[in-house]
């Protein structure tokens, strides 16, 4: 047994034991009214999933975090060390890979900006790159970072009105800030009574409030511009009223009408919807697929809250 069946195995018994295992075919009130897209790190693929819950279409991506459906319905997913555009029918559009091999450099997290640049974060070389449609780099911010470690220094990114950009310093645990020169103009940690260990997600949301994931942290939250929380979702609360076991969140998405989706990395559910009353609206698996760190949901009115 190689080292990534051994590994496979290992992911695929870890979710039998806390009870993930095959549910055959949903219905859309189960999980959504349009295709998504998911991150499988158990098969090193994103899936294109039908409201149905069954895979339309699978492709190739290691270690997958951030996925995106786009307004072309192409799909933007990081891989491993590079980032990549995909054809519905599997033609890459557009692909960037490090010039570093894989075990100096990972790349976690993309973003698709409005000039048509491509927003990376790359852990080896500690820098925030755009990356323009011919795959050029064109823009380089080099990031100060106390810790070197190639796998848990970033997570996810995501570009700031202004020209600044967010991000999620997972192996220091905490959150920060850049304005468009790559100047730290803010640095959150962990609230009180709060672990923001490989924290994970970070999004400012219109209102101004930062949504946040912290993966072992099992929390998700906002923060808002005064540093305190201003809605926070403990899984103790979903394990006592809907019976959701948190133990590790990756991805999430805030949707137009309030509520939130989560990737649950570990736990009795893949996919987790609540509302703001921290209602538990949706919870399934997918037939199929096997450890989800990233979802993406493309509303049919899209408001970009992600």
């Amino acid at each position: 047994m190689n080292l990534f069946t051994h590994r496979t195995f290992g992911l695929a018994l870890m979710l039998l034991l806390a009870g993930v295992a095959p549910h055959g075919v949903l219905s859309a009130d189960d999980t959504f009214e349009r295709d998504y897209l998911v991150a499988d790190y158990t098969s090193r693929k994103v899936h294109l999933i039908s409201p149905e819950g069954r895979i339309k279409s699978s492709y190739d991506a290691r270690n997958a975090n951030d996925v995106w459906i786009l307004k072309d319905n192409s799909f933007l997913f990081n891989d491993g060390s590079g980032a990549k555009r995909i054809h519905p029918d599997g033609r890459i559009i557009w692909e960037y890979r490090s010039p570093l091999p894989p075990a100096k450099n990972e790349v976690h997290t993309c973003q698709l900006l409005d000039n048509g640049n491509v927003l990376i974060a790359e852990n080896g070389p500690s820098r925030v790159i755009e990356v323009d449609p011919q795959g050029r780099v064109v823009k380089l911010t080099p990031i100060r970072s106390a810790i070197d470690n190639n796998h848990m220094r970033f997570r996810m990114c995501r570009k700031l009105d202004g020209g600044g950009f967010i991000l999620a310093h997972a192996g220091e645990q905490f959150i920060r800030e850049y304005d468009r020169d790559g100047n730290e103009t803010r640095t959150v940690r962990a609230p009180e009574g709060i672990s923001f260990e490989k924290v994970h997600a970070v999004v400012k949301l219109t209102n101004g409030n930062l949504l946040i994931s912290s993966g072992k942290g099992q929390v998700v939250l906002e923060i808002d511009r005064q540093d305190r929380v201003a809605w926070k979702l403990d899984p103790q609360e979903l394990l006592d009223s809907a019976g959701v076991e948190i133990r590790f969140i990756c991805g999430l998405q805030r949707l137009s009408n309030g509520n939130t989706i989560l990737a649950v990395y570990q736990g009795n559910y893949q996919v987790v919807e609540v509302n703001r009353q921290k209602q538990v609206v949706k919870k399934f698996n997918i037939d199929g697929v096997g450890v989800v760190t990233a979802i993406h949901v493309m509303e049919k009115t899209d408001l970009g809250l992600r």
